[in-house]
């Protein structure tokens, strides 16, 4: 659940226009995720 949660809150993110908010998710997401999450996610 928690590797679904982070994913779609990536998706929601780069959907969002505002790209401060991307910055500032991203440092949350980092801290909750794993690299190997991170990594996936980019390659998708």
């Amino acid at each position: 659940m928690k590797k679904r949660r982070i994913i779609f809150t990536i998706i929601t993110v780069l959907n969002d226009p505002n790209l401060n908010f991307f910055g500032t998710h991203e440092l949350e997401i980092c801290s909750t995720a794993t690299s190997e999450d991170i990594e996936r996610s980019c390659k998708d």
